[in-house]
């Protein structure tokens, strides 16, 4: 309240920062950028009691608000960010991933293979990535298993989520649960066998050690 009668209260989404807001003419909805989620959507919430309602969605962000005088449209900013990885090869350059944000490549020992992660919705630093293999000869790229969802770069993963074992066989990655733990799941690369969690492990950062060995990093209290 402008004449301070009361203290103020929050508004929009909860778990995200509003970054623009925006009045309808009849002073009944407010329009919100949020980060809620992870990534920049619009909001709308009714005055003075609603609800926080998304109203944009998909690949894409939106961040900036401003409201048409008779309040039958809105106008944002929109934009897709994304990153591709590019294999420098002799004396020509081979574009590996085709869509998304890519990231944190990392080859076999032999060469043959290239793995690497993928955001597909925006730069979801706070979500989960995908996890895509290239056999390095013929380019070809495919998702390494469709329900093993890595964790992404910008959780207490960081950057390293994932690690090759020596031989190439294996793939070690760490994916959260619905509690949004981290647990460590052992993925074949040949397929041959389904994925699997490692018992009773909480933690994050996985290398392969010396054989039969995983290190990572773990929580102990605070």
């Amino acid at each position: 309240p402008m004449e301070g009668s009361a203290a103020g209260r929050q508004g929009g989404p909860p778990g995200g920062g509003c970054t623009f807001a925006g009045w309808s003419p009849d002073g009944k909805s407010m329009y919100l950028s949020s980060s809620a989620g992870g990534v920049y959507h619009t909001w709308r919430q009714r005055f003075p009691d609603g609800a926080p309602e998304q109203i944009t969605s998909g690949p894409t962000e939106e961040e900036g608000i401003a409201v048409a005088p008779d309040g039958r449209s809105i106008v944002t900013a929109v934009g897709l960010r994304q990153r591709s990885i590019v294999l420098h090869d002799g004396p020509s350059d081979r574009q590996i991933s085709l869509e998304g944000y890519a990231f944190n490549p990392k080859f076999t020992r032999d060469g043959k293979r290239l793995f690497y992660q993928v955001f597909k919705i925006a730069y979801a630093l706070d979500g989960t990535s995908e996890l895509w293999v290239a056999d390095v000869d013929s380019g070809r790229s495919e998702l390494l298993f469709s329900d093993i969802a890595s964790a992404g770069a910008g959780s207490s993963a960081g950057g390293g989520s994932y690690d090759i074992s020596p031989d190439g066989r294996r793939v070690v990655v760490t994916v959260a649960d619905p509690e949004g733990k981290f647990r460590l799941w052992l993925v074949p690369i040949d397929r041959s066998t389904p994925p699997r969690q490692i018992p009773d492990v909480e933690g994050h950062q996985p290398v392969f050690g010396p054989p039969d060995e995983i290190l990572f990093r773990a929580n102990e209290g605070n």
